[in-house]
């Protein structure tokens, strides 16, 4: 298993190739915790310096880099099938609007669901943030 600083050795090279201006990881295990945050907001003049604690908008890139491939070993290790519907697997959505939707309709984007929302307008988020 990588170490901590052998992950930051990567995540930093990374950065200074200009691949992103900015990383945040976040990794758990039943023994321990990692987090790691580096780079800046942006390439440009008005750039802040990034830690645990800076938000981002990761926007479409979720899907790809983190949520299919996290499903993607959880299904291989027949943790849920893809005709299973959300509040099966993540029972806090059971009762709501969405947990009805199959997963496989989240996963190619059939489920009816908005394409986008300006979370950054909402009043409760501005409060917390």
């Amino acid at each position: 298993m990588a170490t901590q600083n052998t992950i930051k050795i990567i995540l930093e090279q990374a950065r200074q190739e200009f691949i992103f201006s900015a990383y945040q990881c976040v990794i758990e295990s039943p023994k321990a915790t990692l987090s790691l945050a580096g780079g800046v907001t942006t390439y440009w003049a008005s750039n802040k310096p990034v830690d645990q604690t800076t938000l981002f908008d990761l926007a479409s890139l979720t899907k790809p880099l983190c949520t299919v491939s996290i499903l993607a070993r959880l299904f291989e290790r027949g943790i849920f099938t893809l005709e299973q519907e959300l509040g099966e697997v993540a029972p806090e959505w059971k009762k709501s609007a969405y947990g009805s939707l199959r997963l496989k309709e989240l996963l190619n984007h059939s489920a009816g669901l908005k394409d986008w929302y300006p979370l950054y307008q909402s009043s409760s988020w501005k409060r917390r943030y």
